[in-house]
């Protein structure tokens, strides 16, 4: 049973950083585990642990009055890995990979509606 969680996770992992490197140097989207705010910035970099190192972050939230988006003072941002819900490596085309931090991978491809 542990060796096949084990060989689950590795998956995973191996599936989440083969993703993550075609989004290198490219504009992501991450959600966190703060309700409705999202992190838009340049991927630089990453870990196995989807510690992100993004650069000209933007945090955007999203309340009753709508969509609020704000440069962070920071060029640079971390983002530790068990703080991120999902990524959406690919904005214009709303490719979203949902983390799952048990271990499991669920991802949803969703085209953009012609009404964006």
């Amino acid at each position: 049973m542990q060796q096949k969680n084990q060989s689950q996770s590795q998956l995973h992992n191996y599936f989440l950083t083969s993703k993550l490197k075609y989004s290198l140097n490219k504009e992501i989207i991450t959600s966190i585990k703060i309700r409705n705010h999202f992190i838009k910035g340049i991927l630089k970099e990453y870990d196995q642990h989807l510690n992100l190192l993004l650069e000209n972050p933007i945090e955007i939230v999203y309340d009753k009055n709508g969509k609020k988006e704000k440069e962070l003072k920071n060029k640079k941002l971390i983002i530790r890995g068990d703080s991120i819900i999902s990524i959406d490596i690919n904005p214009e085309k709303s490719e979203i990979i949902q983390i799952d931090h048990t271990g499991k991978l669920d991802t949803d491809v969703l085209e953009e509606s012609e009404e964006e």
